[in-house]
């Protein structure tokens, strides 16, 4: 259960004065709390939505009682107002002022956008192919992760990057092997143009090591556990 302090306006009168209302985990929008504060009295048409801190700033929601719930967690707020509107509705109440309205618009939007994690500065070519998978993710799945999921995505990305670093050079080699490189990571811009991103590998003056099944079988299952992740 989820506690919030809740009081109902009519215009400027107040008719149902602050109270605790606790709230079901499956109530994942403000008309369920604003029905469970009511018992039904009111009319749901019409109804404003405000939300604060206890502070005594009051901020606007657009979508009102059909704007989910999780909002308030994310922005770590406790008080809800809902006002009902008059048949001739008085002038907007004075809860809010213009710029703060303005930047707590911003922030719920940022908490509704897919969240991916950020590219990094190329320094390495590890790092290009870091960024060519953010890239790669962004197109193939488009609704990303919410921002209560930025550890987990940082986890996958991360061990994505190692399992697909670790074979970069070494494609022919499973192909001979019957074991091809999945059609969706061969979108990743240097494979499009037939390049590698482990150019190292080839180039430098150094012992070049074979595949070791124990290392390629721990990063797959590294990753796999990522994706079975919530």
């Amino acid at each position: 259960m989820i506690h919030f302090f809740v009081s109902v306006n009519e215009g400027q009168k107040n008719i149902i004065s602050q109270q605790i209302i606790k709230v079901a985990e499956d109530a994942y929008i403000f008309g369920k709390i604003y029905e469970a504060t009511t018992e039904g009295i009111f009319s749901n048409q019409d109804v404003k939505v405000y939300v604060g801190k206890g502070d005594g700033k009051w901020n606007y929601l657009k979508e009102g009682l059909y704007d989910e719930i999780s909002l308030m967690s994310k922005l770590g707020l406790k008080y809800i107002r809902f006002i009902v509107q008059t048949k001739e509705p008085d002038d907007p109440p004075q809860l809010i002022q213009p710029a703060e309205q303005t930047a707590f618009d911003i922030m719920m939007e940022h908490a509704r956008q897919p969240y991916f994690p950020t590219t990094k500065r190329e320094d390495t070519q590890r790092d290009v192919l870091y960024n060519d998978i953010i890239a790669l993710l962004k197109k193939k799945q488009k609704g990303g992760w919410s921002e209560n999921q930025k550890n987990f995505a940082k986890t996958f990305v991360d061990r994505l990057v190692a399992l697909l670093w670790y074979i970069d050079p070494h494609h022919n080699t499973l192909a001979a092997r019957s074991l091809n490189v999945s059609d969706t990571f061969k979108e990743l811009n240097l494979y499009q143009c037939d390049k590698y991103y482990n150019n190292f590998y080839f180039t430098g003056h150094h012992k070049k090591k074979s595949l070791e099944k124990e290392k390629l079988e721990h990063l797959a299952q590294s990753l796999e556990l990522s994706i079975g992740q919530p």
